[in-house]
C-alpha cells in the first residue's frame, strides 16, 4: 500500500481488515493514519485468530471522505451491512456465537437481547452479570451462564 501523506493529510477513510476473504473488522480514520489506526490487535480474540492459523490478514481502504463525520457515517453503514466479527461478536470467523442459558428457568437463548426480551430484563444487566461485575450476582432473581 502506498500513501501520499501530503496529498491525503486531511482526507478520511473507511478501512477493513480481511481474513481469508472475510471482512472481520471495519473502522475509520484519516487516510494517513490507516496503518496506525486503533485496530483490534490487542484484543485477545484477535490474537486467538492469529494463533488459530488466520495469519493472512489484509487491510483495505474501502472509501475516502472529506470529513470525519462522513467517514463515521459510512463506517456505521458498512458495519450494519457486513456485521464484521471483531466489531460485534468478537469471534473467529466461522465460530457460532455462544448461547445464553437462564440457570433459574433452564431456558436457552441465542443472544443476550433475546433473553432480555423474553424475561423482560435490561440487556445491560444480563451482560454485567455474565461478566461477573460487582453488584450483578443475579438479574432480578435470574441467573445466567454462557454455553
Amino acid at each position: 500500500m502506498k500513501i501520499d501523506y501530503s496529498a491525503n493529510a486531511n482526507e478520511w477513510c473507511v478501512y477493513s481488515h480481511t481474513i481469508q476473504n472475510i471482512v472481520v473488522f471495519v473502522g475509520f480514520c484519516r487516510v494517513v493514519d490507516v496503518l496506525r489506526a486503533r485496530i483490534p490487535h490487542s484484543l485477545k480474540e484477535w490474537k486467538k485468530a492469529v494463533e488459530a492459523g488466520y495469519s493472512d490478514i489484509s487491510v483495505e481502504i474501502m472509501t475516502t471522505h472529506a470529513s470525519a463525520q462522513d467517514a463515521e457515517n459510512m463506517c456505521s453503514d458498512v458495519i450494519s451491512v457486513l456485521n464484521p466479527r471483531f466489531n460485534s461478536a468478537s469471534r473467529i470467523p466461522g465460530d457460532a456465537p455462544p448461547k445464553i442459558q437462564c440457570i433459574t428457568t433452564g431456558d436457552e437463548f441465542l443472544t443476550i437481547t433475546e433473553a432480555a426480551n423474553a424475561l423482560e430484563l435490561p440487556p445491560t444487566s444480563i451482560s454485567n452479570h455474565l461478566a461477573g461485575r460487582y453488584g450483578y450476582s443475579h438479574v432480578k432473581g435470574f441467573r445466567f451462564k454462557r454455553l
